[in-house]
């Protein structure tokens, strides 16, 4: 997977005459602790607290970033390792700079709070080319994002990523052309989809480190750091970390089905992470064969209005650059109508009748599912020789007399499998002949 450069700790000069576009490759192979008593002297704390051991965490090879919620160990200190040890031919004047990392979010950030946690170090209080995390824009996702100079976000990169997976990163500092900070997630070529930060670089200057920082903000946000390199060339930069040849895309995240109504709109949602993060090609379809996305290339599948018909089996095909694949899980949506009881179009009425006459009532209703129908009598479901039709629209009532249990107090309960609309009336009060 990764191309290692050389050993660890040669000196700056030698990698230069090595390969000159390479600074340093960084593989964080330090005993676990703090990582200023661990590398020998490379990584140096530039703020944070002033305990002699430093906060900033190597384990298992991997440098940790915290936010400084107290639920999950905050850490305060910020850390650089010098682009050289000795002194370098190359930064005499502005040079464009790239450092490129593996980055795996285990912890999310909270709310709308960003996360800064790196930069390129021009002295101990200029900092530039800043990167932060922040959360994205689905549910369970986050986001990166850059600025030059800003201690705030300016630019987003426009990807949702899942945690607990592994991101290459592309940080470029260009004091020389752009004036910017570009950012790049899993890119393939320098051409690959970026931002470039709008907040421009002040005069020219010259960057002496690279840093990282423990994630500013009251935030559970939480990284892993791994595999970094810098290198005064884009392709030099990303070589070093990541494989160069052709890999599947993986799906993280798969796509949720379930009920949804007749006329609401209806979301169905995967990520996925692969080389060339950005240009990542998604195919939906339903029951198997592929179906139009309202002409838009997304890990999103939206339905502005369902339909019965939109019920089915759908799943996602994920494609690189390099024409390999991978396919969701299925998700299975019904489209079904609304979660409601029936409702009653036509009331049945009171009646007065005869003595020894008969009686009829009817109700109408209307809803979604299957309606049933219940009369009640006395409170109790209507039955014997004297009810015909208690379980139907219409209940028929034989010699109505007020002494044989036909005289007071009736209702009808109308249900459908989402509830019940009771209806009642009187239909009399007494019961005696007219004259």
């Amino acid at each position: 997977m990764k191309n290692y450069l050389i050993a660890l700790l040669l000196t700056c000069f030698a990698i230069l005459t090595a390969r000159a576009d390479l600074i340093w490759y960084e593989s964080f192979n330090y005993p676990d602790g703090s990582i200023t008593n661990t590398s020998a002297g490379l990584w140096i704390k530039h703020s944070g607290i002033n305990n002699a051991t430093s906060d900033s965490i190597v384990k298992n090879h991997k440098l940790e970033i915290s936010g400084n919620a107290s639920t999950n160990a905050p850490r305060q200190d910020d850390i650089h390792r010098n682009f050289c040890i000795s002194s370098c031919t190359y930064t005499s004047s502005p040079t464009v700079v790239c450092a490129s990392f593996t980055i795996n979010c285990t912890n999310l950030p909270t709310g709308n709070v960003s996360n800064y946690i790196a930069h390129f170090y021009i002295s101990a209080n200029t900092f530039q080319g800043r990167m932060f995390g922040l959360i994205g824009s689905r549910a369970g996702t986050w986001r990166l994002g850059v600025s030059a100079t800003n201690n705030a976000i300016n630019k987003v990169f426009p990807v949702d990523l899942a945690p607990n997976t592994d991101y290459q990163v592309v940080l470029q500092w260009d004091p020389v052309s752009l004036f910017a900070a570009t950012l790049w997630v899993n890119p393939i070529s320098q051409s690959d989809l970026s931002v470039s930060s709008n907040d421009t670089l002040p005069a020219p200057a010259t960057a002496n480190a690279f840093a990282f920082r423990q994630a500013a903000g009251t935030t559970s946000f939480f990284c892993a750091i791994s595999n970094l390199a810098l290198a005064t060339s884009w392709d030099e930069a990303v070589t070093n970390v990541w494989a160069t040849n052709a890999v599947d895309p993986v799906v993280l995240q798969q796509p949720k089905g379930g009920t949804n109504f007749v006329g609401a709109m209806v979301s169905l949602v995967s990520v996925a992470n692969g080389q060339g993060l950005a240009s990542l090609t998604y195919q939906w379809r339903k029951d198997g064969v592929n179906i139009s996305n309202s002409g838009l290339n997304t890990n999103v599948f939206t339905i502005p209005g369902a339909a019965a018909a939109d019920s089915g089996n759908y799943d996602l095909v994920v494609s690189t650059a390099y024409g390999l694949s991978a396919t969701s899980a299925v998700a299975f949506l019904w489209v079904t109508n609304p979660p409601v009881p029936p409702n009653i179009t036509l009331q049945p009425t009171n009646q007065t009748v005869y003595f020894g006459q008969g009686a009829t009532f009817h109700v109408v209703a209307g809803g979604s599912g299957s309606i049933t129908f219940q009369w009640f009598y006395a409170g109790a479901p209507a039955s014997g020789p004297n009810f015909l039709g208690a379980d139907s629209d219409t209940l028929t009532v034989l010699n109505v007399q007020t002494n044989n249990g036909t005289t007071g107090d009736y209702r009808v309960d109308v249900t459908n499998p989402f509830g019940t609309t009771p209806v009642r009336m009187r239909p009399w009060s007494r019961s005696r002949p007219r004259s």
